[in-house]
């Protein structure tokens, strides 16, 4: 019986230490691309940002992150929720979405090169969007991550292409919780 116990211990504990929360990832990511040239072989290093900087609101990081759930589903972001309590860090990651956002034309949140033809509207996006939220003298500092991926809704695309942020969506959530965001996404042409 004591077996029994010491096993079923051991078992809740080793669940308990597989949830995790998502840490607020670096302001920089790195990689490195093997490219095969005439030349020989060369190394390329790839560096891409994260995080937006910092945009201000003047309500608390508490009640900033109990507002966000409810402007995450606004943008046609469902599911979204708190990642890290302590870090406050919100969001949701790998989601799918095709030709729009809440509304909004993808192509108005993301560029993803002149490779894709016809833009992210036309392809599905694998999205992650996080939204951190920290304290300061007279508010909050609000920082977003929207970070996706392309690939031909047709099939004839094998790999993901690498997207990158416009802006207004980071924009658009600092706006929403009453910042200084420019709020274009609710009055964007719709396209």
């Amino acid at each position: 019986m004591r077996y029994l116990t010491f096993a079923a211990l051991a078992c809740l504990s080793g669940c308990t230490a597989m949830r995790s929360t998502v840490s607020v990832p670096p302001d920089e990511i790195r990689s490195v691309v093997r490219l095969h040239t005439a030349r020989g072989v060369r190394d390329l290093e790839l560096t891409r940002n994260t995080f937006d900087r910092p945009r201000f609101v003047r309500m608390g990081s508490d009640a900033g992150l109990a507002a966000l759930p409810g402007i995450y589903e606004q943008l046609g972001i469902p599911s979204a929720q708190v990642l890290n309590a302590d870090e406050q860090l919100f969001g949701r990651r790998y989601m799918r979405a095709r030709h729009e956002l809440g509304g909004v034309r993808l192509s108005r949140y993301l560029n993803c090169g002149s490779t894709f033809v016809g833009g992210p509207d036309n392809y599905e996006i694998v999205l992650t969007v996080m939204t951190v939220m920290k304290p300061t003298g007279g508010g909050t500092a609000v920082r977003t991550w929207v970070d996706a991926t392309g690939r031909d809704g047709a099939g004839s695309g094998t790999q993901p292409i690498q997207c990158s942020s416009t802006g207004l969506l980071e924009r658009e959530i600092v706006h929403r919780l009453g910042g200084s965001g420019t709020g274009l996404a609710s009055t964007a042409s719709r396209d």
